[in-house]
């Protein structure tokens, strides 16, 4: 999925603010935000959350593995990780993550 998908995907159902010359989404009121540090050689083995997660590597690289297939993410990649599926993550190098839980 593109970035700019998955963005869509983020405020699909959020109303857009308008203030002048610009609009926003305010995300506050409708995600709840982490900011997650993943240390080098970590494995998260497979769980699930109730609410869909997005998330934004901010540093360095991790494996996903989710419905059966896997993919690494790297600085710079949004992911979305629907309510329910289970997935489980390995990362070799140390990671950020910024983290937007649905409420």
């Amino acid at each position: 999925m593109s970035k700019e998908n998955l963005l869509l995907k983020l405020v699909a159902n959020l109303p857009p603010v308008n203030e002048g010359s610009f609009t926003y989404f305010d995300l506050a009121k409708h995600y709840d935000v982490t900011l997650n540090f993943i240390e080098a050689g970590s494995h998260l083995p497979a769980h699930t959350h109730e609410q869909t997660v997005f998330n934004y590597v901010m540093e360095g690289e991790f494996e996903l593995s989710i419905s059966g297939s896997s993919r690494v993410y790297c600085a710079g990649e949004w992911l979305r990780i629907p309510a329910g599926q289970s997935h489980s993550v390995t990362a070799k190098v140390a990671v950020t993550l910024l983290e937007l839980w649905e409420k």
